[in-house]
């Protein structure tokens, strides 16, 4: 009985952490597109945070991803919604 209360919880962690890195980099493309357009961008701040490199501040006011998009963040939501790619938004 113990074992099976415990093999949900740890089967849906074991999901999560597999799921995670898809999650997290779900939105790749829109970042480096971000610095094909705006190459004045990089080596700022906004490329690379040594604490948190692949950062989601491109489209996020939380560095995390997730949350409110800042204007940039919200553009993007715009242009998905018309092209049917990432790299055609």
């Amino acid at each position: 009985m113990k074992i099976r209360r415990l093999f949900i919880p740890l089967a849906l962690f074991a999901l999560l952490l597999i799921c995670l890195p898809y999650l997290s980099s779900a939105r790749k493309p829109i970042r480096n597109a971000f610095f094909g357009l705006y190459p004045s961008a990089l080596g700022t701040a906004i490329e690379d945070l040594p604490s948190n490199k692949g950062h989601c501040g491109v489209c996020h006011y939380d560095f995390d991803g997730g949350g409110p998009s800042n204007s940039y963040g919200l553009d993007v939501e715009v242009a998905r919604a018309i092209y049917p790619t990432d790299e055609d938004a």
